[in-house]
């Protein structure tokens, strides 16, 4: 079995946006699984989230119609109430005022003053009593009205983590990351079976300090799929998974160039210091566009993969080597 180095880029990227958002998955499939029990879960939540907005409705209206039925006793209740501190407030300032010469006027005068303030207060208090009560009928039937209006934003609103899940799953089930991802891992699974002294690295980044001029442009990094490093030398690997639609609209970067611009940077980092052939493939599960008359990669389905690899029969680099080299792309 070749030793694995690392785990499929996409992949990762998969994962981490889904562990935002507290799924685990272990492999894709798990997403599949995941889906179906969001989808209950907010199933749940909006038939839940329906009953309590209707139940809030209910509620509502039953405050309006008991408002309204004890309006007219709730107005006289209040006006008595008022009327009786009203009374209270005049006999005080009757009692204050009666009787009291001039020294003792002066005395209360600030006594005074306070009464009269609060029994204006309460003759306003008293006036405004149907108005108050008619305020909290009209505040009532406006949270009433507002109620019924925004039913299903509200609904909505109560569930909405739950339909962010199931759109962010339904969404991932659909993104090229997923696909690319279901090819890394397929093909990962594939190359576990070559031999014992055979390394297989996965999501490598290659950096150069100095730009090289390569093609007509300048090269600098290559993000590479997967390499596998055997004695007959360095396979790099460009996986794709594409429909034949995404294909045929053309809004993608050439997959040929770019493993070509691989390869060079990774034979210029690497290969060329332990003298070792460094060879391009593009592994698909789905489409790929024609290859160009003058590339030298290999196209092959996932499964034709090792059946190359293990066609090159020529010894390059002993063990020693084959392990530097990977341990090298490794931490590269």
């Amino acid at each position: 079995m070749a030793k694995i180095i690392g785990t499929s880029g996409a992949w990762k990227s998969t994962c981490l946006e889904l562990n935002r958002a507290n799924f685990k998955p272990e492999k894709p499939s798990d997403i599949f699984e995941f889906l179906k029990i969001a989808k209950k879960e907010y199933a749940l939540a909006k038939s839940k989230a329906t009953q309590d907005v209707q139940n809030e409705i209910e509620s509502l209206k039953k405050k309006v119609s008991q408002l309204e039925a004890s309006l007219e006793g709730d107005i006289h209740k209040c006006q008595t109430e008022i009327s009786t501190e009203i009374e209270m407030v005049q006999l005080a300032l009757q009692i204050l005022q009666d009787g009291a010469g001039l020294i003792r006027k002066i005395i209360n005068y600030s006594r005074v003053k306070k009464h009269k303030n609060k029994l204006l207060q309460l003759k306003n208090q008293h006036k405004n009593c149907p108005r108050v009560f008619q305020k909290k009928i009209s505040l009532a039937q406006r949270a009433l009205e507002e109620t019924q209006n925004n039913c299903n934003s509200l609904i909505e609103n109560k569930c909405k983590s739950m339909e962010y899940n199931v759109n962010l799953l339904q969404n991932t089930l659909s993104s090229p990351d997923l696909a690319g991802a279901i090819a890394e891992l397929e093909l990962i699974e594939s190359l576990r079976t070559l031999p014992d002294s055979y390394y297989v690295i996965s999501d490598v980044k290659l950096e150069i300090d100095n730009a090289i001029h390569f093609d007509g442009e300048w090269l600098m990094s290559a993000q590479i799929d997967h390499v596998v490093v055997a004695p007959s030398g360095i396979f790099v690997i460009e996986v794709k998974n594409w429909s034949k639609k995404f294909m045929q609209d053309g809004n993608f970067d050439d997959p040929y160039q770019q493993v070509k611009r691989a390869r060079y940077l990774c034979y210029k980092l690497i290969g060329e210091r332990y003298n070792l052939k460094t060879r391009s493939i593009i592994a698909h599960k789905g489409f790929v566009p024609e290859k160009p008359s003058d590339s030298h990669t290999k196209v092959l389905t996932i499964g034709k993969v090792n059946g190359y690899i293990l066609w090159f029969k020529d010894s390059n680099a002993n063990d020693q080597v084959v392990s530097d080299v990977a341990n090298w792309l490794a931490n590269s």
